[in-house]
């Protein structure tokens, strides 16, 4: 369970650093 808890918390983080990524990207469009 720890494992899966984990996975869940690193799916997280990646989305939080996406958004701001494609939201830059589209600002310099």
């Amino acid at each position: 369970m720890p494992t899966l808890n984990w996975i869940g918390k690193d799916k997280v983080v990646t989305h939080h650093q996406e958004v701001p990524f494609h939201y830059a990207a589209y600002l310099h469009h």
